[in-house]
Parts: structure tokens; C-alpha cells; sequence
């Protein structure tokens, strides 16, 4: 809220704000899918020990929270705003302050003067990170098993690679001299904040689901709606999208 700033200043803890004028907003999602935006609110999944989809309650909570920032405070700038004037990228655009997103995104801020990391906040009392983990996969109907192997281990263990990507490697043998020459790259970033993180990711928003393309389909149209519409019952379409995945998770994929 202190970080939203309107034409004349204001920031939208001031009676003077105008939300209609707004010139700087504090946070956005920057490319988060739905599961991984709601679990800054902890973990959570769209599927119960059962199979039955589920919308957990601290992920409730979460899709207010975004909703009302966008719609009520105003601290959240909306779709419209993002794809327009931000040109989708509303980081890089210099018209948000802060975002919640991935180290892969940390290459495009090459040409940004000032930039930093800053620890999740936590939700009652609970501290919960995302972590992404990316690795080569090979087809099993390749006619060149061991070439196809050679390939991907060179490529997962290229120090370089890794360094151009800005994404730590999982074996921690490299992990040491990859932050020493990403602190060159960023000397002004606390990378301790995302090393510290590991402790606290938590990844089961990442566990399957049923029908998994037109699940994770549905639950971005959902996050969508959020942006897009000021004046949803929201907890009426929260109902709607797990009613709607209930229906996925029983179709054939």
C-alpha cells in the first residue's frame, strides 16, 4: 500500500489517494500460475487424499487477497493495465514495485540500476517458497539412448548454462562457485535470500493432476477472471472452479 502511488503522490494508505490516477503499484504476481500465486499462503492442493478437487482454505484466502488488491486497495494493477501499458511485463515496465516470481527472471534485469531480493513474508506465522525444478528430459522411443544421455548430462552440468539461465544447480558441488559468479553478475543482490528460501519452498501445488491440460487450463482461466473482473462473487466462482475441476477430474484427458 505505502508503495502504490498516484499521480500526486499519494500512496493508497492516504485519504487523498485516487485509485483512478495511479501512477506506481506495489505488487504483482508477475506470470504465476494460479497454485503457485495462492501458495504464498501456504501449501496446499487442487486434489484431496480422495481425488476429489478441492480449493483449500488458505488458497481461499489467497484469491481474496489478490482480488481485493486489485479491485478494493488498489495496490495490484489489473489485467487490463498489465497487458496494456506494462506491455506484460509489469516488473521490467518500472510501474510495480515488487513481484513474486521465479530466479529465471532475474536475466532481464541486466539493464535495471537497482534491483534486490526480499525474503516471502510470512502467513500466520508460516513461510512458504515456491521452487521450480527444471531438468532435460529425453523421449523413451529414442533411437539414441546413449548419445541422447551423454547430451543431457553435459547440458545439465554446464556451469555456463546454468549461469545464463540464472538457475541453481541442483547438485550442490556447483552450487558455490554459480553463486560467486552470479554475485559478479549482481554484485547489489542478496542471493542469501535465495539460497535461505530452500528451506522454506514447498512444491506440492506441482503434484499431478487429473486430467492435468485442461485442469491447469481451467485454473488459469480462473486466475484471469480475477484480473479482468471487478465485480465477481468471488466465493461463488471459487465454487465454480472446483466444481468445474470435479468435472475434469472424472473426463478422460
Amino acid at each position: 500500500m505505502q508503495l502504490t502511488l498516484d499521480a500526486n503522490s499519494q500512496n493508497a494508505n492516504s485519504p487523498d489517494f485516487d485509485p483512478t490516477r495511479v501512477t506506481q503499484w506495489g505488487f504483482h504476481w508477475q506470470w504465476d500460475s494460479t497454485r503457485s500465486m495462492a501458495v504464498m499462503f501456504g501449501p496446499g492442493s487442487v486434489v484431496d487424499n480422495n481425488g476429489n478437487a478441492v480449493i483449500p482454505r488458505n488458497w481461499r484466502e489467497a484469491f481474496h487477497w489478490y482480488y481485493d488488491g486489485m479491485w478494493s486497495k488498489h495496490f495490484i494493477p489489473d489485467s487490463a493495465q498489465v497487458y496494456t501499458s506494462m506491455r506484460g511485463d509489469p516488473f521490467r515496465s518500472g510501474k510495480v514495485a515488487m513481484i513474486h516470481t521465479f530466479m529465471w527472471y532475474s536475466p532481464r534485469l541486466v539493464d535495471f540500476s537497482s534491483w534486490d531480493l526480499a525474503a516471502v513474508p510470512a502467513w500466520q506465522g508460516m513461510i512458504t517458497t515456491r521452487m521450480e525444478q527444471d531438468g532435460v528430459i529425453i523421449l523413451n522411443t529414442t533411437q539414441h539412448p546413449v548419445e541422447a544421455a551423454e547430451a543431457a548430462c553435459a547440458i545439465a552440468n554446464s556451469q555456463e548454462l546454468l549461469l545464463a539461465w540464472e538457475m541453481l544447480p541442483t547438485s550442490k558441488s556447483m552450487q558455490s562457485q554459480f553463486v560467486k559468479e552470479i554475485k559478479s553478475k549482481h554484485p547489489n543482490v542478496d542471493w542469501q535470500v535465495m539460497l535461505d528460501s530452500i528451506d522454506y519452498a514447498d512444491t506440492t501445488y506441482e503434484n499431478i493432476m487429473p486430467n492435468y491440460r485442461k485442469s491447469y487450463d481451467r485454473l488459469l482461466v480462473f486466475r484471469d477472471l480475477l484480473g479482468s473482473s471487478g465485480n465477481l462473487s468471488l466465493d461463488a466462482e471459487i465454487g465454480k472452479l472446483e466444481a468445474d475441476l470435479q468435472v475434469l477430474f472424472g473426463e478422460e484427458p
